[in-house]
């Protein structure tokens, strides 16, 4: 898109008064990423330098040598098999950053620079990182894109880490897909954070939030008016956990935040326990830029900002969907 053009007169009084600038470059693109920020906070994302696949370990069977015995009863010894893994691929991205050796060389005067250009760019280039693994993050994994929500987390069986659902059933998220309205919504969620935790140790049971649609988040705000807002900096065990710029969330029970995203399909919630998912990332890609390197062909420069990871599960059934939700 081009930016704004002027046609100016440089009349006497145009060429006797200079134009007076704000110098901060107002964003008027980008909105927030709470979701993409919060599951790359730490304790949520993993580095692995290498490997030819991201791979998680999954327990997937309880070992069935249980038994009764007394005196010299024989017990059993037959070995078991219990554990299993899934693979997933690693995901790059990348954005360029390009500068002429004319932009920089006219960019470059302390008396008439307003901002300095390769930063802005540079800010643009992250923004626009953050917007498209955002976008990825909540979508269903196509070409060479992210293993997004819409995988991990489907409305429909699927095959998720090379493992198929109709093959191994203990490895689907809990799915509550019969549509829902905003009266019956709450019990939905009830039953939903159930199933989630059903099994959870405390501890991992911590890193649940309820991840929706704005208008959803209203109609639900609406609906429990001066019951569960609380303000990030209460002191709540989620106080901290900084929703991309969020001043407040709701609480659902337990404490479990309840944000939205702008990214979140139409009539969803997504219940998305960090325990259980995380984001693994390539420590020598991890939102880095490459060097300035100047072009042969042009009197211009380029640097990459770099990104290499994944978004991995290792216990679907800690990970639900409600979907086709009205308000």
């Amino acid at each position: 898109m081009a930016g704004l053009s002027q046609t100016k007169v440089w009349d006497v009084r145009a060429s006797a008064t200079l134009e007076k600038f704000n110098n901060e470059v107002r964003d008027q693109i980008f909105k927030g990423f709470p979701v993409l920020d919060y599951m790359l906070q730490s304790g949520r994302v993993r580095m692995q330098n290498g490997g030819r696949k991201i791979s998680e370990a999954l327990l997937y069977d309880e070992n069935d040598g249980f038994q009764p015995y007394e005196y010299y009863d024989l017990v059993s010894t037959a070995p078991t098999d219990e554990v299993t893994r899934a693979f997933f691929k690693w995901r790059l991205y990348n954005i360029p950053i390009v500068v002429s050796e004319q932009e920089q060389d006219e960019n470059a005067g302390s008396d008439t620079q307003l901002f300095d250009l390769l930063k802005v760019k540079l800010k643009n280039a992250e923004m626009s990182m953050r917007k498209g693994l955002t976008t990825d993050f909540f979508a269903a994994q196509t070409g060479k894109r992210l293993d997004g929500l819409g995988t991990i987390i489907s409305a429909t069986a699927n095959t998720t880490g090379e493992l198929a659902e109709s093959t191994y059933t203990w490895w689907a998220p809990v799915r509550d897909t019969g549509g829902t309205d905003l009266l019956s919504l709450q019990k939905a969620m009830r039953s939903m954070r159930n199933q989630i935790l059903d099994g959870v140790p405390e501890k991992e049971g911590s890193g649940l939030v309820i991840v929706t649609t704005r208008a959803i988040h209203e109609a639900y705000e609406d609906l429990m008016q001066d019951k569960v807002v609380f303000n990030a900096s209460d002191q709540n065990p989620n106080s901290s956990l900084g929703f991309g710029g969020f001043q407040n969330a709701l609480k659902f029970s337990n404490n479990i935040p309840l944000i939205w995203d702008s990214a979140v399909p139409s009539g969803t919630m997504y219940f998305i326990n960090s325990a259980f998912m995380g984001f693994v990332i390539h420590p020598a890609h991890n939102f880095n830029l490459t060097p300035m390197r100047h072009r042969v062909d042009q009197h211009a420069s380029v640097a990459h900002l770099q990104f290499m990871g994944n978004l991995t599960v290792s216990a679907r059934r800690h990970q639900g969907i409600i979907n086709n939700i009205t308000v």
